[in-house]
């Protein structure tokens, strides 16, 4: 399957949006054990948001719904139709400005490939696509730089609504902090800074590779010698990658495998698994490879995400392992 060589080159992989099953429910666990503060929370939608201050938000936490979600112009949100089950609602990808979002959006309505929704958050202007697995993406350029400001004065409301990116003004300053400051929830189990990549297990492999490097323009940073598995990183990522794809066996559905946090050093990692254990929370593994040092937990609907310190990009160890072990130690 061929794609148009769009490259809308993000950054990063900047946040994860997520359907969860009890909303307030999850908005603890990231905030009280995972140590990710809650910076905004919308009654319309029951949607809660968390950031340690590495962007404005890490996790979008949604509660799952059968009803349609509406936007500030009434229009349905993206979300519509697919909240039904806790699972990911989307990956968002940070791009350098808004100029160059506009462009790379020209780039792919001229190359005839679908666009899912362009959408105004008021904070951010944002292009959604659909993978060649169903895994939804927002690939977005921030608008304003002091987001905790805006999200004070907007304090419970819906800010999303539909963008036109044909009609739209541009520029080339960059609002995303370069040097964000990083804040610690006092009393919680983990103190990461902040959310960077996450690991999806593919049904469409070769699809799924030529559509991240043609229309998102990752980079390869590496792909096993079977072709089994594959690396993708922005131009500023904030792990060794931003996303690992994995090939499935035939017939397994998409899903994703782990969300990754980062740590700020050894001393992090055991102080936060020694009061995970102190207060009765189960560590479901623990990594020590050349690539890192982690451990893993699941979130309230089961979702794994794993907490670690950065080692040296050392894949050859991965390989190595039997291939249902490769997506942790990657």
């Amino acid at each position: 399957m061929s794609f148009p060589q769009v490259q809308f080159s993000p950054r990063r992989l900047g946040h994860a949006n997520v359907f969860v099953s009890d909303a307030k429910r999850s908005l603890a666990f990231y905030r009280d054990v995972v140590g990710l503060e809650e910076v905004y929370w919308i009654d319309r939608s029951k949607a809660g948001f968390v950031s340690n201050g590495r962007t404005h938000h890490d996790l979008g936490l949604v509660q799952t719904t059968t009803a349609a979600k509406l936007g500030n112009d009434g229009e349905p949100l993206p979300s519509h139709g697919r909240a039904a089950n806790p699972g990911l609602n989307h990956l968002g990808w940070e791009m350098e400005n808004l100029s160059d979002l506009v462009a790379a959006y020209g780039r792919l309505t001229a190359g005839g490939h679908m666009v899912h929704r362009c959408v105004d958050h008021q904070l951010s202007k944002s292009v959604y696509l659909l993978d060649p697995d169903g895994f939804l993406h927002e690939i977005y350029a921030d608008t304003i730089r002091d987001w905790r400001g805006f999200f004070a004065g907007e304090a419970g409301r819906q800010v999303t609504g539909s963008w036109r990116p044909e009609t739209s003004a541009t520029t080339t300053e960059r609002f995303y902090d370069p040097t964000p400051v990083i804040r610690r929830v006092p009393n919680s189990s983990i103190h990461p800074e902040g959310f960077t990549h996450t690991v999806l297990m593919t049904r469409d492999y070769e699809a799924m590779v030529a559509y991240y490097s043609g229309v998102h323009g990752l980079r390869p940073v590496y792909e096993s010698p079977e072709s089994d598995f594959v690396c993708l990183a922005g131009s500023a990522p904030d792990y060794h990658f931003d996303v690992a794809l994995f090939r499935q066996s035939d017939g397994a559905m998409p899903a994703v495998h782990h969300y990754g946090f980062k740590l700020a050093g050894e001393s992090e990692l055991s102080a936060a698994i020694e009061r995970l254990t102190r207060s009765g929370r189960t560590v479901e593994r623990r990594i020590d490879s050349p690539l890192k040092r982690s451990f893993y937990i699941r979130d309230p609907d089961g979702a794994l995400c794993e907490f670690y310190t950065l080692g040296a990009p050392m894949f050859d160890a991965v390989v190595k392992a039997v291939p249902n072990e490769r997506p942790f130690l990657v």
